[in-house]
């Protein structure tokens, strides 16, 4: 939904939007708040995902407690209430101006100074993004670098007690490189995450209207954007293959780990 939505941000970020007073307000009060919202449920859910795989490798014994439809659809409502909530103050950020261009009036948007220059709105912001971006970052590096250890160390187990023959095609071997290509692939995710979330942060903390024509400011803008939505377009991608990884070796898992 959120690259979906951000194609109405494409549209006004090449100066082709309508100009019309309702287009002022949707730009004004709904486009940013809800794109970043859905954005927001989608760091949520891919870190109860990543908890998930972390009781699943880590607390094998306790997985079945957080491994159930039920908690599942918990998470994901959870996911969308948190996130709409905490973008709520965004809608208000920005409020529809007037402009007189050539002798012809449009409609546009621009900073809500009572608003943006408050100093409480400031603290939301950095306590926003230590949420949203920040505080998944760590907690996703934090997560699957401990499960790439236990794989790892789950992974030189199992080669010492079975023996590992360079070549083999038996059902251990195979097993072992699919436990190999998950580390380097969540190894991958961390990676993508951090360098695509950390940017957006450092934007939405120095944004503001007095940079619009900062070129430096712009070009770290576009930067930062690029990489965050690349992140979410290739979150399902990434975390699909995960998923399917630790369901193909879901069976073995209680093999190896007792």
């Amino acid at each position: 939904m959120s690259l979906l939505i951000s194609v109405s941000s494409l549209l006004r970020l090449l100066g082709i939007q309508p100009k019309t007073y309702l287009a002022a307000i949707y730009y004004a009060h709904i486009e940013i708040p809800l794109v970043n919202a859905f954005m927001a449920s989608s760091v949520f859910i891919v870190v109860a995902l990543t908890v998930d795989r972390y009781f699943s490798v880590c607390l094998p014994t306790r997985f079945k407690e957080v491994h159930n439809i039920q908690r599942a659809r918990r998470s994901i409502t959870a996911a969308y209430i948190c996130a709409f909530s905490l973008y709520i103050p965004v809608c208000f950020q920005k409020r529809p101006c007037l402009f007189n261009f050539n002798n012809t009036v449009e409609y546009g948007f621009c900073d809500n100074l009572n608003v943006v220059d408050h100093a409480a709105y400031k603290v939301y912001l950095l306590a926003k993004e230590i949420i949203v971006r920040l505080g998944p970052a760590l907690l996703l590096t934090i997560l699957n670098i401990t499960i790439i250890l236990k794989l790892r160390k789950t992974l030189k187990k199992h080669q010492d007690r079975l023996g590992i023959f360079s070549g083999g095609l038996l059902p251990s071997n195979i097993r072992c490189k699919e436990k190999q290509r998950l580390c380097i692939l969540l190894t991958g995710i961390i990676v993508l995450f951090v360098v695509s979330m950390v940017p957006a942060a450092i934007l939405t903390l120095l944004n503001g209207d007095d940079k619009e024509f900062h070129f430096g400011f712009q070009l770290f803008r576009a930067f930062a954007n690029i990489m965050e939505l690349s992140n979410y377009a290739m979150n399902f991608t990434f975390i699909a293959l995960a998923v399917l990884k630790f369901v193909k070796l879901s069976q073995p898992w209680s093999l190896l780990i007792f």
